[in-house]
């Protein structure tokens, strides 16, 4: 997973995703993005494998106001039931600009 901030902080641009599910464990997995700033805590749309398939990607671009940072949620979802087993979080990746002088 990759996040960029351009020059822009209040977009993230690109955002690519890609995921693998090889387990066949009747479970599909998910990832959805997390930030915080001006727009507050966001949980993001989750994105997931699809069931019968072994891997899925996504390439996107996000502008939500200014964004102090980033991260995003890997999951485990019931493939039948659609609930959420477990989420595991990625390291926090922060705004590279600093806005103290404004």
């Amino acid at each position: 997973m990759v996040i960029g901030w351009g020059i822009n902080p209040y977009r993230l641009d690109p955002i690519q995703i890609v995921a693998q599910d090889r387990a066949t464990d009747g479970y599909v997995i998910g990832i959805r993005l997390i930030t915080n700033g001006a727009a507050g805590h966001k949980v993001w749309a989750m994105r997931t494998v699809p069931s019968g398939r072994t891997t899925a990607s996504w390439s996107t671009y996000l502008q939500a106001g200014w964004i102090d940072n980033a991260y995003f949620e890997v999951c485990k979802i019931g493939a039948t039931s659609g609930v959420i087993a477990r989420c595991e979080s990625s390291s926090v990746m922060n705004n590279p600009f600093d806005d103290s002088s404004m």
